[in-house]
Parts: C-alpha cells; sequence; structure tokens
C-alpha cells in the first residue's frame, strides 16, 4: 500500500519518515502549489492505493463556504481518503482493532466493504456493521413486499394514528438486518467478531452514535459524490460524520 505525503518542510518531513516508516519503502515528495490541486493532480501520476490527510477542523461557518483542503481532497479524489483529526498527542500508538462499517446497501457500498475485509484481515478484532433506516418507504427496502393485518392496522390507526407506518418501519428493520448478516458473510473468514446494529434516523447522527458506543478506531464508509451547490450547502453524510467525529474516518469513493 503506497501513501501520498505533501509537506513544505523537508526537515520535518525526514523526521517522519524516521518516525514511522522504519522499514518501508518510502519516496519524499515536495511540491509547490495550492494543497488540494498539487495533491490532486499528484495522485494521478502515482500508483498510491490511498491518501492519509489531517485536519485541523474550522469553525462551522467557514467550512461551510470556504472547507478544508482535507474536504476538498476527499470531494474529488479517486482514491479513497484516510482522514485524521490533527488533536493533542496520543500517550499510545494508534490502534485498528475495532471498525465500524456503515453501509447504505448501494452498489457504491461495495468498495467501502472490501476495504474494511482488507483491514479486517490486519489485525482487526471486531467490526461493527451499521445502517440507518431513515425512511422506510424507500426501494432499498422493498417496502411492496411488508406483510401486516390491513383491517388490525386501519382499526389501531383510528386510536394511534402515529403506529399507522409501523409495520413497514418494522419491515424495512428485518430487510436491513438481513443485508447487513450478508456483508457479514464476507468476514467470516478474517476471524474477527462481527456485530450488526440497525438504527432509525438521520444517518450520520446515528453512525456518530454507535462509534461513540463501540468506541471504535475507524469508521470506513463510501462516499458517493456529488458537486455545485448542494454539495456546498448540505454536505454528505460521510462529510458530516468527518466534521463531527475525533476518529480517523476512511472514506471509499463509490466509483
Amino acid at each position: 500500500m503506497a501513501e501520498l505525503l505533501h509537506s513544505s518542510r523537508p526537515a520535518k518531513v525526514s523526521a517522519l519518515v524516521e518516525q514511522f516508516c522504519t522499514g518501508v519503502s518510502t519516496e519524499t515528495v515536495l511540491l509547490r502549489g495550492r494543497a488540494h490541486a498539487t495533491i490532486l493532480d499528484y495522485q494521478t501520476k502515482t500508483l498510491c492505493d490511498l491518501i492519509v490527510m489531517g485536519t485541523h477542523g474550522r469553525p462551522w461557518y467557514e467550512r461551510i463556504v470556504i472547507g478544508s483542503t482535507a474536504e476538498t481532497v476527499l470531494r474529488a479524489s479517486a482514491l479513497p481518503v484516510l482522514i485524521v483529526h490533527n488533536t493533542a498527542s496520543r500517550q499510545s500508538s494508534p490502534q485498528l482493532k475495532r471498525l465500524l462499517l456503515a453501509s447504505d446497501f448501494s452498489v457504491g457500498s461495495l468498495n467501502s466493504e472490501q476495504w474494511a475485509l482488507q483491514l479486517a484481515t490486519h489485525g482487526a478484532e471486531e467490526v461493527t456493521l451499521t445502517h440507518a433506516v431513515e425512511n422506510p418507504l424507500l426501494d432499498v427496502y422493498e417496502p411492496d413486499k411488508a406483510d401486516f393485518d390491513l383491517r388490525r392496522l386501519m382499526e389501531e390507526s383510528r386510536q394511534y394514528p402515529p403506529r399507522s407506518a409501523q409495520p413497514f418501519w418494522d419491515h424495512a428493520h428485518r430487510v436491513a438486518h438481513a443485508k447487513l448478516s450478508l456483508v457479514q458473510q464476507q468476514f467470516l473468514g478474517a476471524h474477527v467478531q462481527v456485530e450488526l446494529v440497525v438504527r432509525e434516523g438521520p444517518a450520520a447522527e446515528d453512525i456518530l452514535r454507535v462509534a461513540e458506543e463501540k468506541n471504535v478506531d475507524l469508521v470506513v464508509m463510501a462516499t458517493h459524490g456529488r458537486s455545485g451547490v448542494r454539495r456546498l450547502v448540505l454536505g454528505s453524510v460521510t462529510e458530516k460524520v468527518i466534521r463531527a467525529t475525533s476518529r480517523p474516518v476512511l472514506a471509499v469513493r463509490s466509483e
């Protein structure tokens, strides 16, 4: 696995190589120009598999309008991007024992599943597979196949209107759990403990909550890509997670 490293301080780069890259073949490249544009241009000329970047964080009003270098690279990079928050110095070495793989069951999630599987075979001990049900009527849950007693539902709904949609939520949970079980089968040969978690609510909030509850070392998820004003104002689920968590996030492009 190759790593792309960009810095304008040769001495610090050499120190990093000496400290962290012992026994690994390294190449130091110093480039000039705007950071995100230079990184994105350089990645097209190399055989790198992964971009690793730190992010310092900015107030929300600056990030929405300007965006950080890490986010800009994340939006445009064809390579997976590992985002690591530059926090205070850690007392121990980073661990990758507990992974969280968030899936929306799209075709684009397949790439992130493969990366999580690769990491699971190299030292991970626990993998949490999670999915958030935001709308039980989406096609991914096959709502037309929901099985319920219509007469009973109508009678209950006269007294408890909010319960009228409950069968669809229950059905969505079952479908989501079944789909996560299929993903789980990929990890059978990795000899790791796998847990399935299905939640209801906004995807980014649920992913962040599960990451905290399970105290994971890394969040793995797909980024599907958007363009124009919609990205600038709303951001993707992946970007929302990156902005709100202090944990490393591996964002794998869906294409």
